[in-house]
């Protein structure tokens, strides 16, 4: 089979006006390779998830489907989907509940093109993920209501309201406090593992918030 025939499917999903193509990547790296945009690919889903698209409407997604910049991640009650963005970030998590935009989705493999960038905005409920090392010249930022977490390495959970939990690894906390004002830079290595507030800032992680965060990443979601 020809290289492209392995890389692209399409799914189709069509109410009168609309006719929404969505293209689906079975193999990103692979994609990225042959001149393909990489997208976030769907690798893992629970529950009703759906993603929208400028001007194009809403559907519900399934594994496998690649979703291009631009796109809005929505999951409802006891739900959950795993994003494969590429070697920088690796797979993301969005939990139950929460809604995540894919504003920057540019080079996700370091290997094509080292300055590769990711840009998420984060605009309710719970990310978390395990990235590899941020090649220098890369970025992999995540926007949530109060500022930007800048990603450099490992194991996080991130709240839109700007709570951040690191288990191991490194991440930077430019948080606003207020409208208008400067933001304030709060740098968070572990281990041991800490998590970041808006008012208490910076502080070691109790076991117990440990245990939430990793029991939140442990299972494998269904490919279906």
């Amino acid at each position: 089979m020809q290289t492209t025939k392995r890389c692209l499917t399409v799914a189709r999903w069509g109410t009168a006006g609309l006719g929404l193509v969505i293209v689906a990547a079975l193999g990103s790296a692979e994609c990225a390779a042959h001149g393909q945009s990489a997208g976030a690919v769907v690798v893992g889903i629970l529950g009703e998830v759906s993603a929208s698209f400028p001007g194009q409407g809403t559907m519900p997604i399934r594994s496998g489907m690649n979703l291009p910049a631009g796109a809005t991640v929505i999951t409802g009650p006891r739900a959950a989907v795993d994003l494969n963005l590429g070697g920088v970030a690796g797979v993301v998590r969005l939990a139950e509940n929460s809604t995540l935009k894919l504003e920057k989705l540019n080079a996700l493999e370091p290997a094509l093109d080292p300055a590769s960038t990711i840009g998420l905005r984060l605009l309710g409920g719970t990310l978390l993920g395990n990235s590899h090392k941020v090649p220098a010249g890369a970025s992999f930022e995540v926007k949530v209501a109060n500022g930007i977490v800048g990603i450099d390495r490992g194991q996080y959970r991130i709240h839109g309201r700007g709570f951040v939990v690191l288990i191991e690894g490194r991440v930077v906390v430019a948080h606003v406090p207020a409208p208008g004002q400067q933001p304030e830079s709060h740098v968070l290595d572990a281990p041991p593992a800490v998590y970041f507030s808006p008012l208490e800032k910076v502080r070691l992680a109790p076991p117990v918030l440990i245990k939430e965060v990793l029991s939140q990443t442990k299972s494998k979601l269904p490919r279906k």
